[in-house]
This record gives structure tokens, sequence and C-alpha cells, in this order.
């Protein structure tokens, strides 16, 4: 079963890749998830004269270490405008091979983790139907946990958290298809 797992893993890794490049480069899926900024260069300018090191930021800062911050951040919220930037100061290489490579790690053990769930429940999992089923479950739970909480806690839009459901829906439902064949139960595997 050792070795049905990693082929199912690197197969599994190059559906999401594949799926991946397709999504966002030859659909019009993923250009609706990104807006642009007509002033980019205005922005940019901003951040980098007004942030001094990588990381996560909120506006309005929660500002919550006395009552008085506390009431201002509050104020400042429901008056928007309401900002989460994901902020690189050092910027990075779009096209590096390790951003690839590293995404390509990433899928593999994420697709290892799903093989593992999916291996317990094979005794549940006789059909290809099943187990394409149980692979697609799988990724509607993480899909619907981790982004639609986006817009509950952060106020992101709906639509945008929507689009990237799909995405990964889509993605794990592939992978259910290419992982059915291969990781079967023992009977079925004959």
């Amino acid at each position: 079963m050792i070795g049905r797992t990693l082929l199912a893993s690197v197969v599994g890794a190059v559906v999401l890749m594949a799926w991946g490049f397709v999504f966002w480069t030859m659909t019009p899926l993923g250009q609706n998830l990104i807006h642009t900024i007509d002033t980019e260069d205005a922005v940019i300018e901003v951040l980098d004269q007004n942030i001094s090191e990588s990381g996560v930021y909120f506006v309005p800062s929660t500002g919550m270490r006395d009552k008085s911050g506390q009431e201002a951040f509050v104020e400042k919220h429901r008056r928007g405008p309401l900002a989460r930037i994901s902020f690189r100061k050092e910027g990075a290489d779009a096209q590096s091979p390790v951003v690839f490579i590293k995404g390509f790690v990433h899928s593999f053990l994420s697709v290892l983790l799903l093989v593992g769930i999916m291996i317990h429940a094979l005794p549940r999992l006789a059909s290809y139907r099943s187990r394409v089923v149980f692979v697609l479950l799988v990724g509607v739970f993480a899909g619907f946990f981790t982004h639609l909480s986006d817009p509950i806690w952060f106020h992101s839009p709906l639509q945008h958290s929507l689009y990237y459901m799909d995405f990964h829906i889509l993605g794990w439902l592939f992978v259910g298809l290419a992982l059915a064949p291969i990781i079967k139960p023992a009977s079925a595997a004959k």
C-alpha cells in the first residue's frame, strides 16, 4: 500500500498543480478573484513608506490596549474602510522555481494526508464513485471551513471567498477522479 500511497500523492499533486495553472491562467475565474487598483504605484509608495516590516496588517488596527482604544477601534471599524494587508517589504520573484517547488510539496503533502484519511475509510468505499465522492466531500469541508470564515471574521467579499472555495472544491474533485482508481480496497484492487 505504501507504493500506491506515494503514487497517488504524486498523481494528486500533479493534478492540483495542473488545475491551478488552468484556473489562474486559462479561465476568467482566476481573474475574477483579484481586483486591480488604478493608483497601484501610489498605494505601493504609501505602504512602503508606512510599513517597516513584512507581516499581516489590519486597518483599522485593533488598538485594544485600553478602553478608549477599544472604543476608537469599534468606531473606525463601523465607519470603514476595512483592509487586511499581507505585506512583504522585500518583494519576491513571481516566477521563481522555488515557489513552484514549494507549491508541489504542499500539494503532495496535502494529498498524502488525504490518502491517509481515505485509507481509513476504504472499507466503506468499495466503488469508484464512492471514493470520488469521499474526496470531493473532504474538499467541500476544507473549502467551506477555510474560505467561508473570511467573510464572517475579516469582512472579505463573499463572492471572493466563494470563488476560492469553488477553485479548491473543483481541484479536489479532479484529485478524487485521479485517486479513486489507485487507492481502493484490497478486494477491488485485484
